[in-house]
């Protein structure tokens, strides 16, 4: 029996130790002190056995998170900054490890550094109203997606085809969104050009987008949502969002 119990005490042991030598995963790409990456990549790592889900946060310091705070990738082993990253930054990268019914773990910090960018951003895409949509409710803002290099973009709106005259080129920064000023006139054709810019110049030859607004509608009130309730803790990782309905509202929209 005592021979027994060490025995099985050692097992014990040996994998504890092969799950501990497992806890932290190896970078896949980009490769620790690597320069020149591309503003737009992927940063990948090895997956973890029996990972729960993983955190990033990545900071212009080891452990820092003033570039993007923690966030969930779920069980996926890779992260893709949705507006790219910052050119020509030495960038820290601290992944987390989330296991059923243990404290999460922090890896070490690694570091690479991204390219400078030396041309113009890409053209952008009205998504709100979406191009061509009638019956815009005249309090509307206008939204559009992030382009990576973009560091901010002018919109300008008309009642016809290359005006001006609702926003003359207005410069928006750190938005991906335009409020323009007042109502708009309802059942009225507007034309927007929204032109992403960085330090290098100009999206060129970006195309122009169209709405046409509906009658003077007042908008429905603001819903909440109440199941998870706000703030609640150990929610599962594929919860039903559950909120109140709203009198006179013909569909709801979730971020």
């Amino acid at each position: 029996m005592e021979v027994f119990k060490k025995i099985t005490g050692l097992l014990v042991l040996f994998w504890g130790l092969c799950l501990h030598g497992q806890e932290c995963p190896e970078p896949v790409f980009p490769t620790p002190g690597q320069t020149d990456v591309p503003v737009t990549t992927a940063i990948s790592w090895d997956e973890v056995l029996g990972v729960t889900g993983y955190q990033i946060s990545l900071g212009s310091t080891p452990g820092g998170t003033d570039i993007l705070g923690r966030t969930p990738t779920g069980a996926q082993a890779s992260y893709t900054a949705p507006c790219g990253l910052p050119e020509n930054t030495v960038i820290h990268v601290t992944i987390s490890l989330f296991f059923l019914n243990q404290p999460p773990i922090d890896c070490d910090s690694f570091s690479f550094t991204t390219e400078d960018v030396t041309s113009p951003p890409e053209c952008t895409l009205m998504t709100n109203p979406a191009d061509g949509t009638e019956n815009v409710p005249v309090q509307t803002d206008i939204r559009w997606d992030c382009r990576p290099t973009a560091t901010r973009y002018r919109v300008s709106i008309g009642t016809s085809s290359g005006g001006s005259d609702i926003v003359d080129d207005d410069v928006v920064d750190d938005l991906l969104s335009f409020d323009p000023p007042g109502d708009l006139d309802p059942e009225t054709e507007y034309f927007v050009r929204i032109i992403p810019e960085n330090e290098n110049g100009q999206a060129s030859e970006c195309k122009e987008f169209s709405f046409t607004t509906g009658e003077d509608i007042p908008p429905p009130g603001c819903t909440e949502l109440f199941s998870p309730a706000d703030g609640e803790g150990n929610v599962p990782l594929s919860p039903l969002l559950q909120w109140s309905a709203v009198p006179g509202a013909e569909g709801y929209r979730v971020s």
